[in-house]
């Protein structure tokens, strides 16, 4: 898929957005500060204009150039991974979008100075994100619902009941037969039952290192797909050892009763990270197979 990073909707609602030769891209200055402002953000159309646009004009190139671009294989087999380009359809999610179009704090801020004003800007955005996931799901299915909201994770329990979770709730609405994966990187743990009952997740993937394991667990376990935690800097600058021991205490945590875990990093692998680390979430998820697996039978003699 095309992916122009966590900037993709923001580039397309107005945002200055910084694309340096050697970092990550990122939106410079939010604009949205008045209501004439908002007026102006309802009338852009996310499909027509900006990041999105290109995002679908590059998936289309992509498969028309498919046969230029082989991956051989050693087995001999081929594939061609523009033939099967397609839009990314999550979202970095409503407060987060709201906070790159407005400035991050001044967002925060208007939670409490401007309350009506933080609300029309996030109702806004919801149908921008709404009508960009529409248009991917008519032309190429929504298997999988991607919602994430990392920025909101800095919001008390209550602030994200009022303000987001009637946002996610409409964008949820709108695609009852997509599996919902929720992605939410933080020291979040006051927002884990939020999630569990009253947004009702299938998914938390990929969530942050920074979660108590065992309360994400006694929350989730048995009722949501849990996909993490190892920590990054572990990752990045541990051994092959801390990386082991980490990933099986995620394994003995998650393992015990659980609807479903996936072993990975929490959340993303910084680049420079030596392949030993790497390989080494491999090796304690094919020790715990191992130790879990039934022992053969005994001959008789």
């Amino acid at each position: 898929a095309p992916d122009f990073q966590n900037v993709r909707e923001a580039g397309s609602l107005g945002c200055e957005i910084v694309a340096p030769a050697d970092d990550l891209i990122w939106v410079h200055e939010g604009w949205v500060r008045t209501e004439a402002d908002l007026r102006k953000l309802r009338q852009i159309d996310p499909l027509a204009t900006g990041l999105q646009r290109r995002t679908i004009e590059f998936a289309r190139r992509m498969r028309e150039l498919a046969d230029r671009y082989v991956v051989r294989l050693k087995d001999g087999a081929e594939i061609r991974p523009g033939a099967t380009a397609q839009l990314p359809a999550g979202t970095m999610g409503p407060f987060t979008v709201a906070g790159q179009l407005a400035g991050v704090t001044e967002l925060l801020v208007a939670l409490y100075e401007r309350p009506e004003f933080a609300r029309e800007l996030l109702a806004i955005v919801t149908d921008k994100i709404i009508d960009w996931m529409a248009y991917c799901e008519q032309t190429q299915g929504m298997g999988v619902l991607g919602i994430a909201d990392d920025y909101a994770g800095n919001l008390s329990a209550p602030h994200f009941r009022e303000f987001v979770l009637p946002c996610l709730r409409r964008i949820r609405s709108h695609f009852p037969g997509a599996w919902f994966r929720f992605h939410m990187c933080g020291k979040v743990d006051h927002l884990v039952p939020v999630l569990a009952d009253e947004l009702r997740i299938q998914e938390f993937g990929l969530f942050g290192f920074e979660l108590d394991k065992r309360r994400v667990q006694a929350v989730m376990g048995g009722r949501v797909v849990l996909v993490g935690n190892v920590a990054p800097m572990n990752v990045y600058g541990g051994t092959p050892d801390s990386v082991l021991d980490e990933s099986l205490e995620a394994l003995h945590v998650f393992g015990q009763g659980s609807g479903g875990f996936i072993l990975t990093d929490g959340a993303n692998i910084p680049p420079g990270s030596p392949v030993e680390n790497v390989n080494a979430m491999w090796r304690a998820a094919r020790q715990v197979v191992r130790e879990a697996a039934p022992s053969p039978p005994a001959r008789r003699s």
